[in-house]
């Protein structure tokens, strides 16, 4: 009969690894891939057979090129990129809350979101939260995505604004012969 090893008290033992924004990156390029393109396929079939994914909104991106020229971007939204949005967005919120902390791709990249600082699964309204926060990204043309990298990239405890104002965190999962 053998006794188990000792306990060991160093505390970066018993806390999980981050996950930093490569891996994150990868399990983001996976969900558009596993959930984003079948999605997208089922929300074009009304366009395809001849209904009209009519513009939403409308807006004008005007800025001065180096020239000095004013240059105007006209760019809109159709129901189908509104409808995906959103569909995308409460598909990961059930995802994460029921799913522990899991997409597929961070499944298969062996990570997950957890609460911070106690690492323990979270609710839907801290999923909703973190989600509308992440959305920001989308509705600044992208700043708030390059924020979040520069953030996840240089923090310690790599975590973008949508982690803090959430209280999450994103950690890579034990591997199945460590102990807890």
């Amino acid at each position: 009969m053998s006794t188990p090893a000792p306990e060991t008290q160093s505390d970066s033992s018993d806390q999980p690894r981050h996950a930093g924004f490569w891996v994150r990156f990868g399990a983001v390029i996976l969900d558009l891939v596993v959930l984003g393109i079948p999605l997208r396929l089922v929300l074009l079939i009304p366009v395809l057979f001849g209904s009209e994914a009519g513009e939403v909104t409308g807006f004008d991106l005007s800025y001065t090129d180096a020239q000095g020229e004013t240059v105007t971007a006209r760019n809109s939204l159709s129901v189908a990129d509104l409808a995906q949005l959103v569909l995308l967005a409460v598909i990961t919120v059930l995802l994460w809350v029921n799913w522990d902390g899991r997409t597929p791709g961070k499944k298969m990249l062996r990570i997950r979101i957890v609460s911070y600082p106690d690492f323990s699964p979270f609710s839907y309204r801290t999923a909703s939260i973190r989600t509308l926060a992440s959305l920001l990204g989308v509705f600044t043309l992208g700043l708030g995505y390059m924020a979040q990298a520069v953030m996840i990239a240089a923090r310690e405890d790599k975590r973008g604004y949508h982690d803090i104002i959430a209280g999450t965190c994103v950690v890579h999962d034990r591997p199945l012969d460590t102990p807890a």
